[in-house]
């Protein structure tokens, strides 16, 4: 996968200076892309394997998204703070990407959660808490990556 717009390089005192600011850990698979690319936009149009998503009625189907922008980590900064004065979604995800739809790609950064990508349907809020509801799209970010492929 080619990215195009990238962002300026990321070194581990940017990574070290966002942990210490909001008490997380960013995991290691998602820090190594940070170093890599900085985010950026994919050169081709690519999508996601699919993965379930349950409607409001609890109805399950599949479905696949496509990755229209990673953010840089100074984006994910702004995503974040912004988050955390009008929650979305819980602070132990961050945001990375984001589809052609303006829904969230997030990945976990704690407990069972940790380094596991989901899809957050910005139009399916949960009852209970008011946040936007998750759906597990991989187990790793590496994974993730290596899943998405190009449509033609």
């Amino acid at each position: 996968m080619e990215l195009e717009n990238i962002g300026k390089k990321v070194l581990e005192k940017d990574i070290e200076a966002f942990e210490n600011k909001y008490g997380v850990t960013i995991p290691k698979e998602y820090q190594e892309f940070l170093f890599k690319t900085n985010g950026g936009d994919p050169t081709e149009f690519i999508c996601t394997p699919e993965f379930e998503e349950t409607d409001e009625d609890g109805e399950v189907f599949m479905q696949s998204i496509n990755i229209d922008h990673f953010f840089s980590l100074d984006q994910v900064k702004e995503e974040y703070e912004a988050n955390r004065e009008d929650p979305m979604f819980e602070e132990t995800y961050l945001p990375v990407a984001l589809d052609s739809s303006g829904n969230y790609v997030l990945i976990g950064m704690s407990g069972e959660n940790e380094g596991k990508v989901y899809f957050g349907d910005h139009e399916a809020y949960d009852d209970e808490t008011e946040l936007i509801r998750l759906f597990l799209i991989n187990d790793s970010f590496t994974d993730f990556i290596n899943s998405l492929f190009a449509m033609e």
